[in-house]
């Protein structure tokens, strides 16, 4: 999914387009605003990358145009996201990639 929403909804395997444009622009601007809960807006700022991740651990990152991102971690911080995930998108320059 991270890929499909990185490449406007265009599955990059299978060449099948799984999300429409608009779809993938909404998404992704959910994503920007929401995503992290209450840490969205940080994440924002220290990344400038839309994402979104659950409680159980999990987060998917997307640099449109150039990559989706899959990162898991079991632990959550205070505001319920995976905080190895986030540290690793933090210290990663994930905006400069491409």
């Amino acid at each position: 999914m991270a890929a499909s929403l990185a490449n406007g909804g265009l599955c990059p395997l299978s060449g099948d387009q799984v999300l429409s444009p608009a779809a993938t622009r909404c998404m992704l601007s959910v994503m920007q605003v929401a995503g992290m809960k209450d840490y969205s807006s940080t994440f924002h700022f220290k990344t400038s990358v839309p994402a979104v991740s659950s409680s159980r651990g999990a987060l998917l990152a997307v640099v449109p145009g150039v990559l989706g991102l899959m990162a898991f971690s079991q632990e959550t911080d205070a505001c319920g996201n995976p905080w190895r995930a986030v540290h690793f998108c933090q210290v990663t320059p994930l905006s400069l990639i491409g």
